[in-house]
C-alpha cells in the first residue's frame, strides 16, 4: 500500500462497488440466473414461517416467537443486499456508483441487522436452556413480556453497534475514489480505504433435548461461523476477491438454508403449514385430522 499517497486522501463524492464487473458478461448473468431463484426462495421460506408464526395459533409460543423474528430479520437482510448485489451482474463494467450516504445506509443496515441476528439467536438459546432445564418454571420465566423486552434488547444493540462502526468508519478519510472492490459497503472493503490501515437425564431424554435444540444449534454455527471466518481475521492477511466469492456464501446460501432447516426438522411448523393448506383446501381437513 505504499504507492498510496498522501495528496489522494480525500471524502470521496461517491463511492463505486465493483462486484464482479471485471468478469465475463456471460458469467455474470450465469451468476444472475442461479442466485436470483435462491433469493426467491429465501424470501418465500422465511415469509411463510413468519406468517405461519402469525397466523397459527398453536405456534404463540416463545420458540416460534423468536423463530418469526429472526425470520423477519433475514428478510430484512436479505432485502438489504441481495438485490442491489443482483442488479450489479446485470450492469455494464464498471461498477455501482453510490453516493456515500447510501454506502454508509447499506453497512449501517447490515451491521445493525446481523448484530440483530446474532443477539437473537443468543435470546433463542436462553428460551431453549429454559424450556429443558427449568420446565416447571418456565411458563412463568418466558413470559410475553420478557420475549419482546428481548427482542427490543436485540434490536437495540445491533443498532447501537451499527450506528458506532458506520459513524467512525466514514468519519475517515479515504482513497482511490472510493472504489470498493465488493459487493456491497462491506466493513473491509471500505475500511481498506481509509488512512488508518496503514499506520436433562438418560439418553433418551439428552437424545429429545438434543432433537430440541439441534435446528438452532446448526442455525447458531452457520451464522457465528460465517461471521468468523469474515470478520476476525486481520486485514492485512485477508483478499478482498476471496471475500467478495465467500460474501456470495452467506448473502444468497445462508439465509436460505435457515427457512429449510427450521421447517423440515420441525413438525410444529409441519403441522401448521398443514392447518393453513386445509383451510385453503377443504377435501384436505379429515385427512388432516386422521394424522
Amino acid at each position: 500500500m505504499t504507492h498510496w499517497c498522501e495528496s489522494n486522501w480525500t471524502s470521496p463524492q461517491e463511492f463505486v462497488i465493483l462486484g464482479f464487473s471485471g468478469w465475463s458478461q456471460g458469467l455474470r448473468g450465469l451468476l444472475f440466473a442461479l442466485l436470483l431463484p435462491l433469493y426467491l426462495a429465501t424470501l418465500a421460506g422465511n415469509l411463510l414461517i413468519l406468517g405461519l408464526a402469525l397466523v397459527d395459533p398453536a405456534l404463540h409460543t416463545p420458540m416460534y416467537f423468536f423463530l418469526g423474528a429472526l425470520s423477519a430479520v433475514e428478510v430484512a437482510y436479505t432485502l438489504v443486499l441481495t438485490p442491489r448485489m443482483l442488479a450489479g451482474f446485470l450492469l455494464p463494467p464498471g461498477g455501482q456508483p453510490v453516493a456515500p450516504s447510501t454506502c454508509a445506509a447499506q453497512m449501517g443496515l447490515f451491521v445493525a441487522l446481523g448484530g440483530s441476528e446474532c443477539l437473537l439467536l443468543a435470546a433463542m438459546a436462553l428460551d431453549r436452556y429454559l424450556a429443558i432445564c427449568r420446565p416447571l418454571y418456565y411458563p412463568q420465566l418466558m413470559t410475553t413480556g420478557l420475549c419482546w423486552s428481548l427482542l427490543a434488547a436485540c434490536c437495540a444493540g445491533g443498532s447501537v453497534l451499527a450506528l458506532g462502526l458506520t459513524t467512525a468508519i466514514f468519519q475517515l478519510p479515504f482513497c482511490h475514489g472510493g472504489l470498493v472492490n465488493h459487493v456491497f459497503c462491506d466493513l473491509p472493503a471500505v475500511l481498506v480505504l481509509a488512512l488508518v490501515i496503514l499506520g436433562v437425564g438418560g439418553a433418551a431424554g439428552r437424545r429429545k433435548a438434543f432433537n430440541t435444540v439441534a435446528s438452532h444449534l446448526t442455525v447458531a454455527v452457520l451464522h457465528y461461523g460465517c461471521a468468523t471466518a469474515m470478520y476476525a481475521r486481520p486485514l492485512s492477511s485477508r483478499s478482498l476477491e476471496e471475500d467478495k466469492l465467500v460474501s456470495l456464501i452467506y448473502i444468497n446460501l445462508t439465509p436460505l438454508l435457515y427457512p429449510a432447516i427450521y421447517t423440515l426438522r420441525n413438525r410444529d411448523m409441519q403441522g401448521a403449514l398443514l392447518r393453513v393448506v386445509s383451510q385453503k383446501t377443504p377435501g384436505m381437513v379429515h385427512q388432516v385430522d386422521l394424522t
